[in-house]
């Protein structure tokens, strides 16, 4: 594989990846800060920003599109729709509150597994959302 294209292919991941966790993490940040003291949040829990996108972005390679036509506008818009489940998941950990160590650790990695399978419904169930750029 040529240099050139490996890095524009890796700057596409990038844009694409930005348009995901700008928005995920505007909105959680303040649940979060909100929820501080209700929850004891872990480092690991900051893998919902990378791991439903990469779910995602590895879906549009790995996966047959579905038989729909996609086009740039999926693309761009799909990451959003992914996006709005990660502040959804904060706020329902912070919400549910402290429990116990373990329990809570399970229940943050549950909550983790949304967002992912979020990312799986969106590949696979979005439709065409118009624009002039198809079969991409």
């Amino acid at each position: 594989m040529r240099y050139d294209l490996l890095v524009a292919n890796i700057v596409v991941a990038i844009f694409f990846w930005l348009c995901f966790v700008v928005p995920a993490a505007l909105v959680s940040l303040p649940i979060v800060l909100l929820g501080r003291r209700r929850v004891r949040w872990h480092r690991w829990e900051l893998l919902a920003f990378v791991v439903p996108f990469c779910v995602w972005f590895l879906l549009q390679y790995f996966v047959p599109a579905p038989p729909r036509a996609k086009d740039l506008n999926n693309l761009i818009l799909e990451p959003f729709f992914i996006a709005a489940a990660v502040p959804l998941v904060a706020a329902i950990r912070a919400v549910a509150g402290k429990g116990l160590e373990a329990d809570e650790r399970v229940f943050a990695v549950v909550l983790q597994a949304v967002p992912c399978a979020l990312a799986a419904v969106v590949h696979f169930f979005t439709p065409n959302l118009g624009g002039g750029f198809h079969h991409i």
